[in-house]
C-alpha cells in the first residue's frame, strides 16, 4: 500500500529543506522520469539520474526555495 501524497510532500519537502540525498532517494521510484513533457539531454529516467542532478545543482550553489 503507498503513502498518502501528504506524506510524500512532506518527505520532499524535509529531503530538500535538510539536503538529505537519503531521504529523497526513498521517495523516488527506481525507475522515476524527470522532466518536461518534452524528451531533452536533461531529462532523467531513474533515481540515480534524478540524484546525480540535484547533486550537480546543490554544489552549484542551488537550493530550494532560492531565487
Amino acid at each position: 500500500m503507498s503513502e498518502p501524497p501528504s506524506t510524500t510532500a512532506e518527505k520532499l519537502r524535509l529531503a530538500f529543506e535538510h539536503g538529505d540525498e537519503q531521504m529523497l532517494a526513498s521517495v523516488l521510484d527506481p525507475a522515476v522520469r524527470w522532466g518536461g513533457e518534452e524528451e531533452t539531454p536533461e531529462t532523467c529516467h531513474s533515481r540515480g539520474e534524478v540524484l546525480a542532478w540535484y547533486r550537480k545543482l546543490e554544489e552549484a550553489g542551488v537550493r530550494p526555495g532560492s531565487p
